[in-house]
């Protein structure tokens, strides 16, 4: 008995010399691990990368969550719809996109290497089934077929287009006549509140984003505002207001008739003067800027 009690004193006194050295080590991964600068959540939101990239997927789903269930409630689908998903993190909500209508094939694209990866392994069942087809890649470069897409959705995603006429005429390619995009954001008046809401981000309000989308081949059908759950940053609470906005693809103006509009013009006068240039577009083009 005295035995092991002299060895429980003995390694207890060998914690208690340990126990400085590992508060040590803890200060100085400390200083080495700070809290997050504002400029680093923004690069990793808009990509997910390294260490942090099963993190921040796992908060995108928790901060998300309501303004997915926005977006669902009025995507509109069909039994046999092909279906896209533009920037899906780790692929947590393709399930419930899934009871939207039956017999629906999903497909997804994000820039993320880390995200594609975890959507995989997430979804493995789903993607063994043919239901799901990932890719990683981004939205103005799409590796699919013109007019596939009765559908296509994304969530805090266009906030990172630097160049949103490339990206918009290549989603606008892969979607069929009368397809719909449904777009899930935050209102900029909420964005410019946000710390980690830096350059990287590119705000716009909702004029200008229907004047973009329209420019593009895209009307605006309808737009819904809700307000979400506040969130605490930093030890600050901030209220959310999510949005959807629902654009329809306009059906494209045969080349044949354009070339005969741009040699007759009574017909584009008279075209212009009835605001006819946003209906009058192909491929995202005003029609007194085509070369036909």
């Amino acid at each position: 008995m005295k035995k092991y009690l002299r060895l429980f004193f003995q390694k207890f006194k060998q914690t208690l010399n340990l126990l400085p050295m590992i508060a040590f080590f803890k200060k100085l991964l400390q200083r080495f691990n700070p809290t997050p600068t504002p400029e680093f959540i923004a690069q990793q939101l808009r990509k997910p990368q390294g260490v942090f990239a099963k993190t921040i997927g796992e908060r995108m789903n928790e901060s998300n969550r309501s303004l997915y269930r926005l977006v669902l409630q009025h995507l509109e689908l069909h039994p046999g719809d092909q279906v896209l998903e533009i920037g899906f993190g780790n692929g947590h909500f393709f399930k419930e996109v899934l009871h939207k209508a039956e017999k629906l094939k999903l497909y997804g694209i994000d820039y993320s290497a880390a995200m594609v990866k975890a959507a995989r392994k997430n979804n493995a069942d789903l993607i063994r089934q043919g239901l799901l087809d990932l890719q990683m890649g981004s939205s103005d470069q799409l590796p699919y077929a013109a007019g596939l897409f009765d559908a296509v959705f994304c969530i805090n995603v266009i906030y990172f287009w630097d160049k949103p006429f490339a990206h918009l005429q290549e989603i606008g390619r892969v979607m069929k006549p009368g397809a719909r995009f449904y777009v899930g954001i935050r209102t900029k008046e909420i964005m410019e509140k946000l710390p980690f809401v830096t350059p990287l981000f590119n705000l716009r309000d909702v004029e200008e984003i229907q004047h973009i989308f329209a420019e593009c081949g895209f009307e605006l059908i309808q737009t819904q505002q809700e307000t979400e759950p506040p969130v605490i940053i930093y030890g600050t609470t901030y209220d959310m207001q999510g949005m959807c906005m629902v654009f329809e693809k306009r059906p494209e103006i045969p080349r044949l008739l354009l070339f005969f509009l741009r040699r007759q013009p009574f017909i584009l006068h008279n075209a212009l003067l009835n605001d006819a240039p946003q209906k009058l577009a192909w491929q995202g083009l005003p029609i007194w800027q085509l070369d036909c």
